[in-house]
């Protein structure tokens, strides 16, 4: 996904719906079924949330539109598109629907 696709998927304040919509369930699963994923798909899934993880809060400001447009954000699309190819994006969305709930 491009930068101006995220952008496009997700409404209002693009930090908060990161960390909502997103992020949040990431860490729970790894949390949760981490340790049972292979590491194909763990390894990729745990770069994300590192990269994720390694934002302060001037790089996740509220209201910003233009987040995903920064420079740090692409090596996290390169290792989400990893995930999205190791899994299946149908198989993604289930996981982290099921930790949504």
């Amino acid at each position: 996904m491009t930068a101006t696709q995220q952008e496009q998927a997700l409404p209002g304040c693009l930090a908060c719906e990161v960390w909502n919509a997103r992020m949040r369930h990431v860490q729970d699963a790894l949390q949760v079924v981490g340790n049972a994923l292979p590491d194909s798909i763990a390894a990729p899934l745990n770069r994300v949330w590192a990269l994720y993880a390694s934002m302060g809060d001037g790089d996740l400001p509220c209201h910003d539109r233009s987040i995903f447009q920064r420079g740090y954000w692409q090596p996290m699309r390169e290792a989400a598109t990893q995930v999205l190819s190791a899994m299946g994006a149908g198989a993604v969305k289930t996981l982290l629907a099921d930790f949504s709930r």
